[in-house]
C-alpha cells in the first residue's frame, strides 16, 4: 500500500485536493496546503506504525505535487 500512495496515485490525490482547496483560499498557500496534504495522506496510510520516514515521504509527496520537486532542479 505504500508504494501505491507514495506514487503517482498519491501526487494525483494531493493535487486533486489542493485544485479543490483553491476555491476557499489564495492561490499562494496552494504549495503549502499541497504539503500539508501529502503529510496527512501519507500518515493516514501509516496509522499503526508511523515512523519519521512517513512525515518526510508526506513532504515529498506535497512537493512533488506542487511542482516544487521541479523547481529545485
Amino acid at each position: 500500500m505504500d508504494t501505491l500512495i507514495y506514487g503517482f496515485p498519491g501526487t494525483l490525490i494531493v493535487i486533486g485536493l489542493v485544485q479543490l482547496a483553491k476555491k476557499y483560499i489564495e492561490n499562494r498557500w496552494s504549495p503549502l496546503l499541497a504539503i500539508i496534504f501529502g503529510i496527512i495522506l501519507v500518515s493516514l496510510t501509516n496509522y499503526e506504525n508511523w515512523t519519521p520516514e512517513a512525515l518526510v515521504g508526506g513532504i515529498v509527496l506535497g512537493l512533488v505535487s506542487s511542482g516544487f520537486w521541479d523547481f529545485s532542479k
